[in-house]
């Protein structure tokens, strides 16, 4: 999947809008731009190309964490692909990751490594967190992860060896990757407890076993920067797939009342094509937003080892434009991604822009060529390119 930018300030994508029954409604683009964080300023320098494109044959997983080829997004996602890091080198036990997005802070948590502990009596407690340097701010360092001392129904074939290992009754529906989630209580000697959590809702002794398979939904949130996975409980949500054990009432759960869900997340989701393409957003908790207007200031801290803070205002969006069969639409630029990576002192920008129908049908596979390009700004066109045609049999009357 090794492919170079297409221009040398941007990297550009174009295709038809893809559907599982009928025609494409309408073509779409995608732009990544790329700038240097400096002081307070951004400066624009060679792109990184477009990642993991989940229509490609050669990409695995086949829904990747952190895909910038979601058209589907409507909403502006923010991520941070780095890590929490001790200022000066100096390692600490604790520290605080801050990401401010407009009006909107998110703080993050962050322990060194961490055990269950017991005392003689045999009560379990939260270890004292080792020093650190650097912990990275993905979901594999939150809270989640599963219990495997869960019970479970021994398999009789391959169909249910494959369904228990994809949905474990013991794994937690918030976050599949991470660590910490216990249910059982009986005693369980060197599990790691998450290194990032909510400093407003941090895991305590009391909290350590969820006691009860139905009691997920009472435990932390899974709390970072990076990118949420396919498998987490609001992604699913918003396509229709509860818990395993549902809540008895949707506004108990932490997301319900926090509104990363709507109470009736599940009609919602037979009903709403909106609310369904929520499911691409891919940022973690409280970082998706209504679509960010040019200007707006990200500042995010604790995430380099000499710099306090990284600061930028959002640049100005470039201009779109898509032509098929030599009309050009000038289509509006929707900023779908931000992501900071913090070690390379680098911020890359992914927007998405969508014709407002097509002139005629076409058809991919049976069509051999389509009249479709795109160009960013004033670059050169990207034409795009249909895939093989099928071989039809021939006609019989």
């Amino acid at each position: 999947m090794t492919r170079e930018p297409h221009g040398e300030d941007h990297d550009l994508f174009v295709s038809l809008h893809r559907v599982k029954e009928g025609p494409p409604r309408y073509a779409y683009a995608i732009a990544k731009t790329t700038y240097a964080i400096g002081d307070d300023s951004l400066e624009r320098v060679a792109p990184r190309t477009l990642q993991k494109d989940p229509y490609h044959p050669e990409c695995q997983p086949r829904i990747p964490q952190g895909s910038d080829y979601w058209w589907q997004k409507r909403r502006t996602d923010v991520v941070v692909e780095g890590s929490a890091w001790a200022r000066g080198g100096t390692a600490v036990e604790r520290s605080e990751v801050v990401a401010r997005i407009g009006d909107h802070t998110k703080r993050v948590a962050v322990f060194g490594r961490r055990f269950i502990e017991y005392t003689s009596g045999g009560r379990a407690y939260i270890g004292p967190p080792e020093p650190f340097e650097s912990i990275p701010l993905d979901d594999a360092h939150a809270y989640g992860g599963m219990d495997p001392r869960v019970p479970i129904r021994k398999p009789h074939d391959l169909h249910s060896t494959l369904a228990i290992v994809a949905d474990h009754p013991g794994m937690y529906p918030r976050n599949p990757m991470g660590c910490g989630y216990l249910v059982l209580t009986e005693r369980v000697d060197g599990f790691e407890l998450p290194n990032l959590e909510d400093p407003d809702d941090l895991l305590t002794d009391e909290r350590l076993f969820a006691k009860e398979l139905e009691n997920w939904h009472r435990q932390p949130l899974p709390w970072t920067l990076g990118w949420q996975h396919a498998m987490s409980f609001t992604r699913l949500a918003s396509l229709g797939a509860d818990a395993r054990f549902p809540a008895s009432d949707a506004t108990e759960l932490e997301e319900v009342k926090r509104g990363f869900l709507p109470a009736d997340y599940l009609a919602r989701a037979r009903s709403d094509e909106v609310f369904q393409d929520a499911f691409y957003q891919e940022a973690s908790l409280g970082m998706t937003f209504d679509p960010l207007p040019e200007g707006t200031p990200i500042t995010v801290s604790g995430v380099h080892p000499s710099r306090l803070n990284l600061s930028f205002e959002l640049p100005k969006p470039p201009r779109i434009e898509i032509t098929i069969e030599g009309a050009a639409e000038q289509v509006p630029p929707l900023l779908t991604g931000v992501v900071v990576e913090p070690d390379e002192l680098r911020v890359s920008f992914i927007y998405c822009g969508r014709t407002k129908g097509l002139p005629r049908v076409f058809i991919p596979g049976i069509h051999p060529t389509i009249p479709l390009s795109a160009r960013l700004d004033e670059g050169d066109p990207l034409h795009y390119t249909p895939p093989p045609t099928i071989d039809l049999p021939p006609f019989h009357r």
